[in-house]
C-alpha cells in the first residue's frame, strides 16, 4: 500500500469513525492559539462551546449538515494530521431541542452504533462522566486497515461532542490520545 492509498484510507477510516457521510459544507469557526503543550496547538470553537488540544496545527474545518428523521443537523469537523497514519478528530453535532427527553445513554448508544457502521471491531466501551457530563469512551480496530480507533463521546444538553483518533495499528500514540481526550474544556454545562 503505497503512501497516498494509506494517507486516503486513513481520512476514510475517521470520517467512517464518525459517520460523516453528509452533504452540504462551510467553514467553521474555530480560533487557534498555541497549547501549553510542546507540538500542539489549542482549537476553541466559539459556535461549540469547548476547547481542545490537536498535535501538529489543525489541517481542516467543516460544516456539513444532513436530514434526520425532518431535522436538519448540522455536524462541525475539525482535523489535524500529525502524520500518514495517524488523524485527530474534534466534531459537534446539535440535536433538536426535543431529544432532551430522550435518556442521554440511548443517544451514546446511537453514537456507539454510527461508529461501528462498516468493519470496525468494538474491542470495548465504558461509559463515564466528563466534567459533570455523560461521557462513553470506545476502542475500535478496523483489521481491514490494521487502525485502532479511540472515541470520546461527551453529552454536553443537546450537543454530542467527539474526540476521535484514528492510528495505525504500529503507531503507539496512546500518550497523545490520552493528552488529546484530557485537552477538552467545555464551557457550558
Amino acid at each position: 500500500m503505497n503512501l497516498l492509498t494509506s494517507k486516503r484510507t486513513l481520512l476514510n477510516v475517521v470520517l467512517a469513525a464518525v459517520c460523516l457521510a453528509l452533504s452540504a459544507c462551510e467553514n467553521a469557526d474555530v480560533k487557534v492559539t498555541k497549547s501549553k503543550q510542546d507540538g500542539w496547538v489549542t482549537c476553541a470553537t466559539k459556535a461549540g462551546g469547548f476547547s481542545f488540544d490537536l498535535p501538529g496545527s489543525l489541517k481542516s474545518t467543516e460544516i456539513k449538515t444532513q436530514e434526520v428523521q425532518g431535522f436538519l443537523i448540522k455536524t462541525h469537523f475539525f482535523l489535524a494530521e500529525p502524520d500518514h497514519f495517524t488523524a485527530f478528530t474534534a466534531t459537534f453535532t446539535d440535536f433538536p431541542a426535543s431529544i432532551t427527553n430522550v435518556p442521554i445513554n440511548v443517544l451514546l448508544d446511537g453514537g456507539e452504533k454510527s461508529a461501528l457502521e462498516g468493519d470496525s471491531r468494538l474491542i470495548f466501551s465504558t461509559n463515564s462522566v466528563y466534567e459533570g457530563c455523560a461521557a462513553r469512551r470506545l476502542l475500535m480496530e478496523q483489521p481491514k486497515h490494521a487502525f485502532k480507533i479511540n472515541v470520546l463521546m461527551v453529552m454536553v444538553q443537546h450537543r454530542l461532542i467527539q474526540l476521535t483518533t484514528a492510528a495505525k495499528d504500529t503507531n503507539d500514540i496512546s500518550k497523545d490520545v490520552e493528552y488529546f481526550f484530557q485537552s477538552l474544556r467545555t464551557k457550558i454545562k
